[in-house]
């Protein structure tokens, strides 16, 4: 039996509650408990906190799994799981850096990365029709800022860490740079 859905990309175009979606739902809750347990820093709170990542990140790759497995592709599907990832992630680079564990410049790139890739996403849906899906750079960007954030929520340190932080701010940046240009070229396509 194959994974991909027979007929349409999207086998339920419309429905809000399937069982991709609820997932996409709970890891945008658990960025409450999340936030509840750093709060004040403790050594139980970060493994509590680093817990609570680990269940977010396997929501987060079962949500794509159930949608393709069950033919549960939507509309709601492609809103609902980047803006859990986005709730999840702007959580807890808010959170570390309240509690001192991430520097101001990198919480500042990760949160206007997400909010320009959030803006021109809309622009584009708007003015014409379409949704930007994330490509490869975007999901190994992504993977390498939950890297990051992992690391420093269990209270990893080192030159290792700072490195990675250093990569993970390269690649948001040559991410923004691949959006854009997507972006320009569907505008431009468009206005021909």
């Amino acid at each position: 039996m194959s994974d991909q859905p027979s007929g349409s990309e999207t086998d339920l175009p419309h429905r809000f509650l399937t069982l991709s979606n609820i997932l996409s739902l709970c890891r945008m809750f658990l960025s409450v408990p999340f936030v509840l347990v750093m709060f004040p820093p403790s050594p139980g709170g970060r493994i509590w906190g680093g817990a609570i990542m680990a269940v977010a990140a396997l929501t987060d790759w079962l949500d794509g799994y159930v949608a393709r497995r069950l033919h549960q592709r939507s509309e709601w599907g492609k809103i609902l799981d980047p803006l859990a990832d986005k709730v999840a992630v702007l959580s807890v680079l808010v959170t570390l850096l309240l509690i001192g564990d991430l520097p101001l410049w990198y919480a500042a790139l990760g949160i206007s990365r997400d909010l320009m890739i959030a803006a021109g996403g809309i622009f584009i849906q708007k003015k014409y029709g379409l949704l930007l899906a994330s490509n490869e750079l975007g999901k190994w960007t992504v993977g390498s800022i939950a890297l990051v954030l992992f690391l420093l929520t269990i209270g990893a340190q080192g030159v290792y860490v700072q490195g990675l932080l250093l990569l993970s701010a390269a690649m948001m940046l040559l991410s923004v740079v691949s959006y854009a240009k997507r972006a320009a070229a569907i505008v431009g396509n468009r206005e021909v």
